[in-house]
Parts: structure tokens; C-alpha cells; sequence
């Protein structure tokens, strides 16, 4: 619950008191918790690879995951942009006009951009992934996008476990400099092949779900 603009919204069941500086007090009763509308899958996404790296392709998803999750090499290593893209429908009760809507994405690696219904609601690049989309949404069905931009260091990850003619990246900070420049301070060393533990979490991992609350004007 918040309070702005002469406006308050709660979403929790309960009874709540507004005090005002010279001592009014509003009481407002909520009878009842909103529901949040949970948008699973089947979601499509579609990676955008750049055509010096790779061709794109396209996967769908059941239930959101990391990219570093997946079996399939390509979205293992991924580094770059990838377009999740999922409908879902709401009734006109459930948008009524005294509720607000808010997107929450839950868990990013690392930044998102929102679209819905074809409209851009904005760039999020730390937690909470969290937007006011009242304005966005509509009776029926919705589109929406959610283009996500991860780290280059798992591309650089997957690049490092190729044979050296087959990558398309290289970085000194994983594969290490010649063995007599070695850095003895670097955490990472020629010997380990095995550098999927510095993979990051990547992708809208989620769980997505709309938000609602309920809008009182205060009135003291």
C-alpha cells in the first residue's frame, strides 16, 4: 500500500488509517486481497543472435528458466538479446477503473525492456522488475514483449570450452594471458576447463505476474 497524489492503494484485506499532519484521519476498509493474474507459459523466445556470431533461433518455453539451464548449447552460452513474447487475456472487472495494474517480472538477468500491446512501458535493469501498466492494458487479449539483455561473460564461458579456430570471442580474463604472464591474482586459470560455474543466471526467469490494487481518494 502507498499513498500519493491524494490517492491510496492497498491490495492486502484489512483495515487501514491515514492520519494527516494536522490530525485527520481516514479510515478505509478492504474487504477483500486482490488476486494477481499469473502469466505462464507456453512463452516464445526468440534469440537474436548477431550475424557475426550465429544465426538466429527460437525456442518456447514451458516455464521460464535461465538460459545456463538449458541442454541446447546455444542458449547455454547465449550472451545478447532475447524476445519473450506471451498473450493473455482480462475481463473489464478485473480493470475496473478504480484498480491500478503493475507488471512484476520477478527475477531478470540482467535487463529488460517492456512492451505491451505494441507500446513501450519502459527499460528495467535492477530489482524490484516492477511497472505500473494500467495504461497499457485492455478487455480481452494483451501481447506482451519482454526483450532481455544478459552479460557477455557466458558467451566468452562457451567460446572458452571450443577449439580455438571455432570461437568467435576471447578474453584474456578467462582464458588467461600466456603462462609465464600469468596474473597469480586472477581467479581464473589455463588449467580449468570447466568455467560453467562462472555462467549467470540469464533471461526473464520470472515467476511474471499482473498486480492489482484498489484506489481511494482521500478525503479527511
Amino acid at each position: 500500500m502507498f499513498v500519493g497524489d491524494g490517492i491510496f492503494e492497498v491490495r492486502e484485506k484489512g483495515n487501514y488509517e491515514v492520519t494527516f499532519p494536522d490530525g485527520n484521519t481516514v479510515r478505509i476498509a478492504q474487504p477483500a486481497t486482490l488476486a494477481a493474474v499469473p502469466i505462464r507459459g507456453p512463452w516464445k523466445v526468440d534469440f537474436l543472435e548477431r550475424p557475426q556470431l550465429g544465426a538466429p533461433f527460437s525456442a518456447n518455453y514451458d516455464t521460464l528458466k535461465s538460459w545456463t539451464e538449458s541442454t541446447n548449447r546455444a542458449e547455454k552460452y547465449f550472451s545478447g538479446t532475447a524476445r519473450y513474447t506471451r498473450s493473455f487475456a482480462l475481463d473489464s472487472a478485473t480493470l475496473a477503473a478504480d484498480r491500478r495494474a503493475y507488471l512484476d517480472l520477478g527475477f531478470v538477468g540482467d535487463i529488460a525492456t517492456v512492451r505491451i500491446n505494441g507500446q513501450e512501458v519502459g527499460i528495467f535493469w535492477k530489482p524490484p522488475y516492477l511497472a505500473d501498466v494500467t495504461r497499457f492494458l485492455k478487455p480481452g487479449e494483451n501481447l506482451l514483449e519482454v526483450e532481455v539483455i544478459n552479460q557477455w561473460v557466458n558467451r566468452l564461458v562457451g567460446d572458452l570450452k571450443l577449439p580455438q579456430a571455432e570461437r568467435k570471442t576471447y578474453t584474456s580474463v578467462l582464458d588467461g594471458p600466456p603462462p609465464a604472464r600469468k596474473d597469480p591474482r586472477s581467479p581464473y586459470r589455463l588449467a580449468d576447463r570447466d568455467a560453467d560455474k562462472y555462467l549467470r543466471a540469464s533471461g526473464l526467469i520470472g515467476p511474471v505476474e499482473i498486480r492489482f490494487t484498489q484506489t481511494h481518494r482521500l478525503a479527511p
